[in-house]
């Protein structure tokens, strides 16, 4: 607290004590605060000998007796206040429960409050009951929380995990991501997905890293200043997850002879390609389609739906309500009205027209329930044309000045 905020507290005190009480009063009731004051029983200014009184008091007694006396003081928003306010979100697959519960016990064992912890699978560390997740991340979006990505290939084969990372991403004040051990790096869904694979993570089970990350908590949480402490919660986590069951390191989606060797320039990240001449590929038609101005907003938006919240397969058939929902969420987020939700099955049946997308996966009854992008275009998607680009801007720009349901 700054000097002139301290004294405008004190101040206030002072101007209701002098109203409220006699000099033995004040003695009185200061006296039961601890403070030592004069054996006198009147003086010739009660403002200013409560304020000569608590001059020298700790700031956190002053707050106290402010409250006490249910004065109205604003009380400066400090470093401590920001750190006990942020919560920390873990976001994971329900399959790795065993990863983030062991998460969990370790931050709570450095320090960290147990009501700044969102992890679901734990009832004790869950959102509130009766909330969906996604509403409630989107709620969050004020108050940035602090996700921690628990990335496996169980994550990126949940649905719901990919909507999750979406939503997470969009509201996230910091982020680290933290893979478990049989995650493969250069998984294509990890290298294509929301997240950024160039940042910096590490595996849950690497002690050294561990220790790093603990310490990057700091700026943002209150961690115990007792480094021996610290240390033994670390080497009790590693022995935990020693325990667990050994599992094979495949990611999903990848095959184990596969290597993707990673080389990025920083001219290939930044610099917008431009779109290719017409040709007799479906892909070269939708981007000519594209300049020519003959896509409907829900066959771009789509494609940015996709690309936000990390996903290259779509529910259809009984599965398409549950899409039209993650879409609705998603539009939420991004202060777009229901153009994409609305015409989710036009869009969808406009792809499949053109042979963007393909089925995945059938019902029982050998009905379609999914589809999935065609190799080609989940590449194409990794780098996107300029001229894409700017059509998204200029969708959103036009379905914002024609109002938001809400």
């Amino acid at each position: 607290m700054n000097p002139k905020d301290r004294l405008g507290i004190i101040t206030n005190i002072a101007l209701h004590l002098q109203e409220e009480y006699n000099t033995s009063g004040i003695n009185m009731l200061l006296e039961g605060y601890g403070i030592k004051t004069e054996n006198i029983t009147s003086v010739s200014s009660k403002r200013a000998y409560v304020i000569n009184l608590l001059k020298s008091e700790k700031e956190e007694l002053i707050i106290n007796i402010a409250k006490d006396l249910e004065l109205e003081i604003e009380l400066p928003i400090t470093k401590t206040t920001e750190k006990s306010n942020m919560k920390i979100f873990i976001s994971h697959s329900s399959k790795n429960a065993n990863y983030g519960n062991a998460l969990v016990q370790l931050l709570t064992g450095i320090g960290i409050k147990s009501e700044q912890i969102i992890f679901t699978s734990n009832s004790a560390f869950g959102i509130p009951i009766g909330q969906n997740i996604f509403n409630w991340l989107k709620d969050r979006i004020n108050e940035k929380p602090y996700v921690i990505y628990l990335l496996s290939p169980e994550y990126y084969s949940s649905v719901a995990c990919l909507n999750e990372m979406g939503a997470a991403w969009v509201i996230e004040n910091q982020h680290s991501m933290i893979f478990t051990p049989n995650f493969k790096l250069d998984s294509y869904e990890f290298q294509n997905g929301a997240l950024d694979p160039r940042e910096i993570g590490f595996y849950i089970n690497n002690e050294d890293r561990l220790t790093g990350f603990i310490e990057s908590l700091k700026e943002a949480f209150e961690i115990s200043p007792n480094q021996v402490l610290i240390n033994q919660k670390c080497r009790d986590f590693i022995h935990q997850l020693e325990a667990f069951p050994k599992e094979s390191i495949i990611s999903s989606g990848t095959k184990e002879t596969e290597k993707i060797e990673l080389k990025f320039k920083p001219e290939e990240i930044v610099k917008p390609k431009t779109v290719r001449s017409t040709s007799k590929s479906v892909i070269d038609r939708y981007f000519n389609d594209l300049n020519n101005g003959k896509l409907k907003d829900e066959e771009v938006l789509i494609i940015q739906y996709v690309i936000d919240t990390a996903r290259y397969k779509l529910g259809t058939g009984w599965q398409e309500s549950n899409e039209q929902e993650n879409i609705k969420v998603w539009e939420d987020l991004n202060e777009l009205n229901n153009t994409l939700s609305q015409n989710y099955s036009t869009a969808l049946r406009r792809l499949d027209m053109r042979k963007l997308i393909e089925v995945s996966d059938f019902t029982s009854h050998g009905n379609p329930k999914e589809y999935q992008f065609i190799e080609e275009m989940q590449n194409e998607l990794l780098d996107l044309p300029q001229e894409f680009l700017d059509k998204v801007i200029e969708i959103k720009e036009r379905i914002s000045e024609e109002g938001l349901p809400f």
